[in-house]
């Protein structure tokens, strides 16, 4: 059978259409295209969903691997900084401090080793690791910067010719708002308040938006700032092991499943040598595990900040588009750390006639060492108050102006700088050097006399769910200031003694940071059709980059030297006559729950809290500042630092 089909006007003018369409579209110029996309944007859907298709259509389209982040609207994101914001991208793990996000590692690359930049300019650092333990890497504290200023981030995994180098992670692409992008003027001002039930304290957060068009619609300005306060409470328990296990001797130690006393046979005993009813034979010697020492650490920070950003973005034709964005941010961080450490008598042996089968208890099934009591235990004091002040100033201006239909050029000038400082602060160590090292063998057990101190065994027990740290009650007896062997204590342990516990030594630290990141990029993207190529990239970038550091930590005792605040020397005399009771601080232990729901023991007096010690009080004692409080003792400080200095010059072509 013959089949005619005859081309009808309808159909010939649908299929005239399609070619020509298809034409029209192979002819587009790199302009068009660009122009094409922006109005793609235009006619997406709003909201969360749209941010969401407009991250998703990103990494569709994008030449490498990247995740991002669009903002639904400016201040409308729920995280309070750009690290929490990237939590929120496959790949990445925030690294946190106090409560949120400060530093990211991308695929398993450390923080330092991604590259952070802000509209174009790579992010300048401060140092990491805290304040009493700073290190020097490039790592960018996130926490700097609220979220509120950011209308994208883009999180490119692999690399490409014209991005900025110094990354083996990832480059992180932070984009602040565009004015002219803004369909309407914005007058955004919110306030958030927030309570803190473990901490007990009030925080807020303050932010404002502004944004217009003038003359118009060609020249936009948008202004956001913040101003927020966060509070912080961490309560913290820490175990450490004795590297070897030790060995458990014959009849001193109780088994935990059974109660009964463990006895160790030997050869040549009998059944007739062991009572069935209180001990529980082992065959072979029997070795546990044991805790060295436990502390009991309660961090209550605060971190205050600030930070303003204003873009002005001038588009006097279609084709050339200038930007300047400029922003601040400054961080005050302030940080009070108390740390209560038992040891547990590793080193010196209970007396032969201790009832130490009562004080010991073993898991045989783990073989831990699950209970510990000795005559030995000994608690150490610890308070460190201090923290820092840094501040980051940022400033790019991008020009991008279309040469001609296929031919586009970028210019960017970038700024990056960020200052960090110590806050005055200082640290003290106490020890119970109130007794001779060696009266602990002296102390009996029990006496008929009533004005003879007897012992309180202390240390930990773990046979329960929780553990808890057990320590003495009695005071110490005085009766000798200058001679502490004369002196006797029921335990070395009890925190709540004002007169058992001495300074041994004090520390400081004086640590300083300024980083500076200068960057010059010129860029062309030339839209071709020859050879299989559809665009050539091709430019220059220069960076010169500068980095001072100076860290300092010095333990000093006696004799040591510092500085006051006209710069003359100070010697430390005295530190070993600092008693508990002359350095107490005014204010009262931060709170009335410590350790809730981590350690049991909470009918003993120590879990509502000790007595605070004012580390600048022992500064002032042993180095007289004028009545400063010792807050202007200065450090001497190794000047020569460290100086990090880097410039390149480099030019790429990128085809495609």
């Amino acid at each position: 059978m013959n089949s005619n089909f005859t081309l009808t006007a309808t159909s010939a003018a649908i299929f005239t259409a399609l070619f020509s369409q298809g034409a029209f579209a192979q002819e587009a110029t790199g302009k068009q295209q660009a122009q094409s996309e922006q109005d793609l944007e235009v006619i997406t859907v709003k909201g969360f969903r749209g941010s969401l298709q407009r991250g998703i259509n990103n990494k569709r389209f994008s030449d490498g691997v990247t995740d991002s982040i669009h903002a639904e609207d400016v201040g409308k994101s729920t995280d309070q900084n750009i690290a929490d914001a990237l939590s929120r991208v496959t790949g990445v793990t925030v690294q946190e401090s106090d409560g949120e996000g400060t530093r990211i590692a991308v695929r398993g690359a450390g923080a330092s080793l991604n590259q952070i930049s802000m509209n174009g300019v790579a992010l300048t650092s401060g140092l990491s690791g805290g304040s009493g333990s700073p290190v020097a890497d490039q790592s960018v504290d996130l926490s700097s910067f609220s979220s509120d200023i950011l209308s994208s981030i883009v999180v490119q995994k692999t690399s490409a010719a014209d991005q900025d180098e110094g990354s083996l992670g990832a480059n992180v692409v932070l984009k602040t708002v565009k004015p002219l992008n803004i369909k309407k003027p914005r007058r955004n001002f919110e306030v958030q308040g927030r309570y803190n039930q473990f901490s007990d304290d009030v925080d807020r957060k303050l932010s404002f938006s502004f944004s217009d068009k003038y003359f118009d619609d060609t020249f936009g300005v948008i202004v956001t700032a913040s101003d927020e306060t966060q509070h912080t409470r961490k309560d913290e328990y820490r175990a450490g092991w004795h590297e070897a296990s030790i060995n458990i001797p014959d009849g001193k130690a109780r088994d935990a499943e059974t109660g009964k006393i463990i006895r160790i046979a030997q050869d040549g005993m009998s059944p007739a040598d062991f009572d069935e009813n209180s001990e529980i034979v082992n065959t072979g010697d029997l070795y546990a595990l044991t805790m060295s020492d436990a502390s009991q650490i309660i961090n209550t920070n605060q971190r205050d900040r600030k930070s303003i950003t204003a873009g002005f973005q001038y588009a006097p034709s279609e084709n050339t588009d200038i930007q300047l964005d400029l922003s601040h941010s400054q961080q005050d961080i302030v940080e009070d750390n108390q740390n209560f450490n038992m040891q547990f008598g590793l080193l010196d042996t209970n007396n032969e006639g201790d009832p130490q089968q009562d004080w010991w208890t073993v898991d045989r099934d783990s073989d831990t060492l699950v209970k510990r009591y000795s005559r030995h235990a000994k608690s150490r004091l610890y308070r460190n108050v201090g923290g820092y002040e840094q501040a980051t100033n940022i400033a790019t201006l991008n020009l991008q102006h279309w040469l001609s239909e296929d031919l586009k050029m970028n210019v960017l000038v970038g700024y990056s700088r960020t200052e960090s400082d110590s806050k005055d602060n200082i640290g003290l160590f106490m020890t119970p050097n109130g007794v001779g090292n060696t009266s602990m063998y002296d102390i009996p057990l029990t006496s008929d006399d009533p004005n003879v101190v007897t012992l309180e065994p202390a240390g930990y027990d773990c046979t329960g769910s929780q553990c808890r740290i057990d320590v003495a009650t009695g005071l110490m007896q005085v009766n000798s200031p200058d001679d502490v062997t004369l002196n006797f204590a029921p335990s070395l342990t009890n925190i709540l003694d004002p007169n058992l516990f001495g300074a041994a030594n004090l520390t400081k630290y004086d640590n300083s940071n300024s980083d500076t990141n200068k960057s010059l990029f010129l860029d062309f993207d030339w839209t071709v059709d020859f050879a299989g190529m559809t665009k050539i990239e091709f430019g220059a970038k220069y960076t010169n980059r500068v980095k001072d550091i100076v860290t300092q930590r010095d333990t000093f005792t006696d004799g040591a030297t510092v500085f006051n605040a006209e710069g003359e020397e100070v010697s430390i005399n005295g530190i070993s006559t600092i008693r508990l009771a002359d350095v107490l601080d005014d204010k009262a232990f931060p709170v009335d729950d410590f350790m809730a729901g981590i350690l049991d023991g909470r009918d003993q007096a120590y879990m509502s809290g000790w007595d605070v010690v004012d580390p600048f009080k022992a500064l002032e004692i042993v180095t007289p500042s004028n009545g400063e409080s010792g807050k202007d003792v200065r450090l001497k400080i190794d000047n020569s630092g460290s100086r990090v200095m880097r410039s390149r010059r480099q030019s790429y072509l990128w085809k495609n």
